[in-house]
């Protein structure tokens, strides 16, 4: 009985509906082009039954984008960035992110919590700074726009990875001395 509390105090999911969730969470191993769209599938429920769940939306680009759907991709990522700038329950980032595994995403936002301690708006906001610069990053690959990759690097300069991944994309427009 009191997980079913815990559940429904924390949750921005009605009680009654949190099969959707749990349902995308078993998807969050590694997985092939089929369980990539059974995961989609269930991930695009959880967002029907509770709009604003970022990590949820993340998820879902992902998906699309291992999936080669890239421009839903891209307009999920939008949509995302866009919900980000509105206040939204710290519950809404609760979750795992797809793809599971040993990925920086996955260190940075377990770092959130453990730079946070007992301060839960301080871990809201650093999971949403590093949502936004997981959407940039991925929206630099989706688009080619150089513009994303200035934006992730913004989002999270300590990551050494983003500034790597801009550099690559600048030699790609033939920008060499910008990319040093």
């Amino acid at each position: 009985a009191w997980q079913e509390t815990y559940s429904t105090a924390r949750s921005p999911i009605p009680a009654a509906s949190t099969e959707p969730l749990c349902t995308a969470l078993a998807h969050t191993k590694p997985m092939g082009h089929t369980e990539q769209n059974t995961a989609l599938t269930a991930w695009q429920r959880v967002v029907q039954v509770s709009p604003h769940h970022l990590l949820a939306r993340l998820n879902i680009t992902e998906l699309l984008a291992a999936l080669g759907k890239k421009d839903e991709g891209i307009a999920q990522a939008r949509q995302t960035l866009a919900l980000l700038e509105q206040e939204t329950q710290p519950e809404c980032l609760d979750g795992v992110h797809v793809p599971f595994g040993f990925v920086t995403f996955r260190v940075e936002w377990d770092r959130a919590g453990w730079d946070h301690p007992g301060d839960p708006a301080g871990e809201a906001a650093a999971q949403r700074q590093l949502l936004r610069w997981r959407l940039h990053a991925l929206l630099a690959q989706l688009t080619g726009d150089v513009v994303h990759g200035f934006s992730a690097v913004a989002a999270r300069p300590d990551l050494a990875l983003t500034h790597a991944a801009l550099g690559h994309h600048l030699v790609r427009l033939g920008q060499h001395l910008a990319a040093l």
